[in-house]
């Protein structure tokens, strides 16, 4: 190999090196929340579902805070999961916070997710918003 040829193949290595350590646990493109949520008579409680896609990791830990402009309510849960398959269906129980109540109609979900592998060491973590229809409960 020549001088010339050097710089070029620390560059190659490299970008191999890099590719294989962007590789996700996390598939945040199909980590998906369900569009509706339920929502509790009072209004203190809403039930939120959703499906994580991680392939390569054994549990995940996911939060998720949910807020609405139109009545001012903002609520937090979370749920720690055990995967077994590729998608792992969740689902938890946000509570309103600082006496706040949640109304029917449109809010919005920010979740955040840490996946993990045996012996509980995190090998990614992951955060997204969408929107969400608050339906009373059947």
């Amino acid at each position: 190999m020549t001088r010339a040829q050097v710089p070029i193949a620390l560059v190659a290595l490299s970008l191999v090196a890099t590719s294989s350590a962007m590789a996700r646990a996390i598939d945040p493109a199909r980590s998906t929340v369900a569009d509706a949520a339920r929502l509790s008579a009072g209004g203190t409680a809403i039930r939120l579902v959703g499906v994580m896609h991680c392939p390569s990791c054994r549990s995940f830990t996911l939060g998720a805070t949910v807020s609405q402009r139109s009545s001012g309510a903002v609520g937090q849960g979370g749920v720690r999961c055990v995967c077994h398959g590729d998608a792992e269906r969740w689902f938890l129980i946000a509570r309103a916070r600082e006496a706040t109540r949640f109304e029917p109609g449109a809010a919005r979900v920010c979740v955040w997710a840490i996946a993990r592998r045996a012996a509980a060491k995190p090998i990614d973590a992951e955060q997204w918003c969408e929107s969400v229809a608050l339906r009373p409960a059947a």
